[in-house]
């Protein structure tokens, strides 16, 4: 039975190399004979003029503040807005590798880390706890002196409409 079988496997193989291999290489070469063939001033080379034309990578809507990010100046959608308008919603990460995560009145997320500048005046992301945010800011007094002020954000709970 293996002999039979194994006859029967070796001319599938001979046929195989002998008439669909040489068909399908010299299919290659007419497609290659084909191509040779064509018209060489039927073939166009196109290349694009973005003269006059917008940019397809620029937003379609920009907030223009005169200022790009990473310049001094720029103002970030957390600066415009007052620390009142913000509710923490959430706390990740533990130690000094905390992010907060606020939401303004329009319900718009941020997520903050020590550092990150906030608030109408020029409030700064001091700590981040388990519970609460603490932003620090610096407020002109009287006589030219600048005071720091500190503002909690506690962390928002969301209530059940079904809890008592």
């Amino acid at each position: 039975m293996k002999r039979k079988e194994m006859k029967r496997r070796n001319s599938i193989r001979f046929l195989f190399s002998c008439l669909v291999i040489p068909a399908v290489l010299s299919g290659y070469g007419w497609c290659a004979e084909v191509a040779q063939k064509e018209d060489p001033s039927r073939t166009e080379v196109y290349k694009y003029d973005p003269a006059g034309k917008p940019d397809p990578f620029r937003p379609l809507v920009r907030e223009s503040t005169g200022r790009k990010p990473g310049e001094a100046g720029f103002i970030s959608p957390l600066q415009r807005q007052d620390i009142g308008q913000f509710k923490l919603i959430g706390v990740a990460g533990s130690g000094k590798k905390r992010m907060a995560m606020v939401v303004d009145k329009k319900g718009k997320s941020y997520i903050l880390t020590p550092g990150t500048p906030i608030g109408l005046n020029q409030g700064r992301v001091a700590m981040i706890l388990g519970d609460q945010l603490i932003v620090e800011e610096k407020i002109k007094g009287s006589f030219g002196k600048t005071k720091t002020n500190r503002l909690t954000l506690k962390l928002y709970r969301f209530m059940d409409e079904d809890a008592p």
